[in-house]
């Protein structure tokens, strides 16, 4: 195994599990417009992975609608989400020990996720997890979104990083391809929210069944 001095997070499925918060928002705001169709925690599970706007449009893909109510409901939803997060968003098992763990041992931890930046920040700061990261880059006008390497490529220049000594680390096929844009190494989250999980078991360089699987991978 490599000796990984930087390790590059997805958040939702990964670190946070969110989903309960998103669904919330996502049905307030569809009884906001009197849409009959409601999403739970599994159903969820195929509308995350590519940002808000890309999960607003799929949950209302099958209401036949047009861009102009897409951007309203998206504009709605947007501060419900803001609202309700937190409400039930957690650390999953294990990530808060694991994640000073390796604070301890000067791995140096960034987050780059498809969550918009406010929302980001917001839920970061409210759990009190930004002590463990150097930043925490979400969805904003300043990158393309994931699985664009934009990001990727700027926190490299920006910190003068070696890529063999980076370990991604998320829980989707975005993330996966992601980090194979440049050839990182990856990590996939089988806790996290992948409905085609046995595919990227396959691919992937290492699989965690719990987030402190990471500590053997660091710990070789």
């Amino acid at each position: 195994m490599k000796n990984y001095k930087y390790i590059f997070f997805d958040l939702d499925g990964t670190l946070l599990d969110t989903l309960n918060d998103i669904v919330y928002a996502i049905n307030k705001t569809m009884e906001q417009f009197s849409y009959d169709l409601r999403f739970d925690y599994e159903s969820g599970k195929y509308l995350i992975g590519s940002g808000a706007k890309i999960l607003v449009q799929r949950a209302l893909s099958s209401l036949n609608l047009n861009e102009e109510q897409i951007n309203q409901f998206y504009e709605a939803y947007l501060p419900n989400y803001l609202k309700y997060q937190g409400m039930s968003t957690y650390p999953f098992e294990t990530v808060i020990d694991t994640l000073k763990t390796l604070n301890d041992s000067g791995i140096k931890l960034f987050i780059t996720t498809n969550k918009p930046q406010k929302m980001s920040d917001d839920i970061i700061y409210r759990l009190n997890m930004n002590q463990y990261f150097i930043e925490n880059i979400g969805q904003s006008e300043r990158f393309i979104r994931k699985p664009d390497p934009d990001v990727l490529n700027y926190l490299i220049k920006k910190y003068n990083i070696n890529k063999e000594e980076i370990l991604y680390v998320g829980d989707s096929s975005v993330d996966y391809e992601f980090a194979k844009t440049i050839n990182l190494d990856m990590a996939f989250c089988d806790y996290g929210y992948e409905t085609n999980k046995q595919q990227l078991i396959q691919k992937a360089d290492y699989v965690l069944y719990k987030f402190s699987d990471l500590l053997d991978i660091v710990n070789h």
